[in-house]
């Protein structure tokens, strides 16, 4: 079966997937066996949990979403990368009424929990799990008294969720404070609310997004840069690059953390590039190199989804965007012809750039019309305008990168 599912899984998934898996052990368990993803599906889940606060799993039972979200878990807790964990789950019956149950509250909620007793006790031993409980340090509780709770440095599951309401899973996923991590698993398939009680744990999700964005909590944007060039700029134009990425991304409502390579280079090795890769022999102001491709149009990043492990760095979880290749050069030139700073030539050429990674395009006067006007609200919204002084301006880039730091 192994053996199988490997030859079909050379098919699908990016090479080197199959050592990759076998190299990630999470942790292990009480009796020294390794505990790592089996699947491509597993893999994906672990990476999805290991680079968000929040992971919604949804699948069949025994695909491994309850197992490996109490491995992650666990592994944080021994790493004192969190204080404590909690587990909870809504006390529905599987179709059966069993009636009210005998002893006290942990006695009565025991039964609907006994599955993330069973992962606890596999991995951490019994006696080390019922140590850590009573200190605390551990808790196993019903969803019903998780409300009016504010929830730090925790990791916090919720199991069984395709049993809550919306307005339960709205509740949960407002428990969680500073330092925690909330991992939701389900199986929309085995439903046990009422039939008269509004299902499904996904009618949360909407809501939520639109909460974050009111919120205006920020993807994490990745930017590796090189410079070839004798003489470096300036101006602060590692923080300018940065301010704009991430403008351009919030602007464009980019879902992931973001990767860029941006290289600062001489007219000489631009022309070699436009020579190699644009069939044409000349010098330009800056060249972009797009990762993804936009089927459906620019800005689609639905080209990501269920394709994360070919696009992400492995190394951050960001998603490659593509690279961006700026003739310094011409930076210094064509500032002095238009009259502004080089600062806001060279912000003005990330903007520019980075539309280009989001799959926009000037081919036609109806697209150049609309980079130009998105470029012109990016270099606005950071405060990068003809108008502005230097001076100006590196105070605008340094109070927005302090904005960009309390919302990340």
């Amino acid at each position: 079966q192994k053996v199988d599912y490997a030859l079909e899984m050379k098919e699908q998934a990016p090479p080197d997937m199959l050592l990759t898996m076998d190299e990630d052990t999470i942790c292990h368990t009480i009796n020294g066996r390794p505990v790592k993803p089996k699947t491509i599906g597993q893999k994906k889940y672990i990476d999805a949990i290991r680079h968000n606060l929040i992971v919604f799993a949804n699948g069949p039972a025994g695909t491994g979403k309850t197992f490996l979200a109490m491995a992650m878990a666990i592994t944080a807790f021994q790493n004192k990368e969190v204080e404590r964990i909690i587990m909870t789950r809504p006390a529905i019956e599987a179709g059966e009424k069993l009636g009210f149950l005998p002893g006290d509250l942990q006695s009565k909620v025991d039964p609907y929990l006994r599955p993330l007793y069973d992962a606890l006790y596999l991995i951490m031993g019994a006696e080390n799990f019922k140590a850590n409980m009573e200190k605390g340090l551990i808790e196993v509780a019903p969803l019903a008294y998780m409300r009016g709770r504010t929830l730090d440095n925790a990791y916090i599951i919720l199991d069984e969720a395709q049993n809550t309401t919306p307005e339960q899973m709205k509740m949960f996923l407002t428990r969680f404070g500073f330092g925690s991590h909330a991992i939701i698993t389900g199986d929309a398939t085995q439903k046990d609310l009422d039939p008269g009680k509004p299902p499904m744990m996904w009618s949360a999700i909407p809501w939520y997004r639109e909460s974050l964005k009111r919120m205006r909590t920020m993807n994490v944007v990745i930017l590796n840069t090189e410079v070839e060039t004798e003489k470096k700029p300036d101006y602060p134009w590692e923080e300018a690059a940065y301010c704009v990425c991430s403008r351009v991304l919030e602007q464009e409502g980019f879902p992931y953390d973001g990767e860029v390579e941006l290289l600062l280079t001489t007219p000489e090795e631009i022309r070699a590039m436009n020579r190699e890769h644009r069939d044409t022999d000349r010098v330009t102001d800056v060249l972009s190199f797009p990762m993804l491709d936009y089927e459906e149009g620019p800005a689609d990043f639905s080209v990501v989804e269920g394709m994360e492990l070919m696009y992400e760095d492995p190394e951050t979880g960001a998603i490659m965007l593509g690279d961006i290749v700026i003739n310094l050069d011409r930076v210094r030139e064509q500032a002095e012809s238009y009259g502004h700073s080089e600062l806001r030539e060279f912000a003005f050429l990330v903007a520019h750039s980075m539309l280009h990674l989001c799959g926009y395009d000037h081919m036609t006067p109806e697209e150049a019309t609309v980079m130009e006007e998105k470029q012109d609200q990016v270099l606005r919204a950071i405060g990068i305008t003809r108008e502005a002084s230097t001076e100006e301006q590196i105070r605008s880039l340094s109070q927005y990168r302090q904005q960009l730091n309390r919302e990340v």
